[in-house]
């Protein structure tokens, strides 16, 4: 919630039977990313990015561990961070931030320790997160699908405009809500960008990430929502 919020804390946690605050940590303003938690060199934290940074936070709200600061225009941090590997986590912003892979570890004095790995301008993960996959990381860069080298942030090959949507990786394919409604496919392969299939789904802008269940995707914006048998077939 931030400051302003009604608890006054950045991270605020309740008890899921009656509601009442358990316990809150922090005073970074709010972003639009959630908690989650994640296990990061080994240790269980709740990992947030706010409207000022990203923060480890211990697990039962004692204690905020590490922070790095990542401020953007008017504190729009949209995309959830993702943990690569035990100790690196890729965070990404639009407008001109661009993506940052961090080298987060604990010293034996229970000290933690925030080290860029790189910053490159090559993925601005707007509204929506990334994913990552092998060696590579597919986002949005502003609407346009990027394919991006873990290692480097160096880009692979950028082609495909699907807008301010979202991107789910299910086995070796994108899974792509595209902003304008419709359902899109497309190979996880850093070598060419291959789309394999689109279907027109929902009218009206799409900023809603959609979930598969059962072979089913389910899918929805602020006027409507709709269940696809995709119907997939081995190729």
């Amino acid at each position: 919630g931030g400051p302003t919020g009604a608890i006054g804390k950045a991270l605020v946690a309740y008890d899921r039977d009656t509601g009442e605050v358990a316990w809150g940590v922090g005073s970074a303003p709010v972003g639009y990313a959630s908690p989650t938690i994640a296990q990061i060199d080994g240790v269980e934290q709740i990992l947030v990015l706010d409207g000022e940074g990203v923060s480890g936070y211990r697990s039962d709200g004692s204690a905020e561990l590490w922070r790095y600061p990542w401020t953007t225009q008017q504190g729009i941090n949209c995309s959830q961070p993702i943990v690569i590997g035990s100790n690196r986590i890729l965070i990404t912003a639009g407008y001109t931030m661009g993506s940052a892979l961090l080298e987060v570890t604990q010293s034996d004095d229970d000290a933690w320790q925030v080290e860029p790995v790189w910053q490159q301008n090559t993925l601005r993960g707007k509204f929506s997160t990334p994913v990552a996959h092998g060696d590579h990381i597919y986002g949005l860069d502003e609407g346009i699908l990027v394919c991006i080298d873990a290692a480097t942030g160096r880009r692979t090959w950028k082609r495909g405009r699907y807008g301010h949507g979202q991107v789910l990786l299910v086995g070796d394919v994108l899974f792509i809500q595209a902003e304008d409604g419709d359902l899109a496919i497309v190979a996880a392969d850093p070598k060419e960008y291959r789309e394999l299939g689109r279907i027109a789904a929902l009218e009206g802008r799409t900023w809603n990430t959609p979930a598969l269940a059962a072979g089913r995707a389910f899918i929805r914006n602020h006027r409507e929502m709709a269940c696809f048998e995709l119907g997939l077939e081995s190729p």
